[in-house]
């Protein structure tokens, strides 16, 4: 892993963060999860702390039937959900 203060630049990506939530959400994460090659990419963390973060909007959207479009919708942008037909 890259030493405090490093920044890395690949393609103009930097593999640094310094967001408050982000790095606590990281510390709760089960060892399967964090264990795996892809939680170094710095972009893998980022998208699965933004699902969650998503998937704790919809829940305050409603009570279930509430507002189905918005989350479906919601779920679908970030890849986490699909519509059921």
């Amino acid at each position: 892993m890259l030493s405090c203060g490093a920044r890395v630049s690949l393609f103009g990506v930097t593999n640094d963060s310094n967001d408050a939530a982000l790095l606590a959400w990281e510390t709760r994460q089960l060892t399967a999860i964090t264990g795996d090659p892809l939680w170094r990419l710095h972009c893998y963390r980022e998208a699965l702390f933004l699902l969650e973060q998503v998937r704790e909007d919809v829940k305050e959207l409603g009570l279930p039937g509430s507002h189905t479009d918005a989350k479906e919708q919601l779920l679908r942008s970030v890849g986490g959900g699909t519509r059921r037909r």
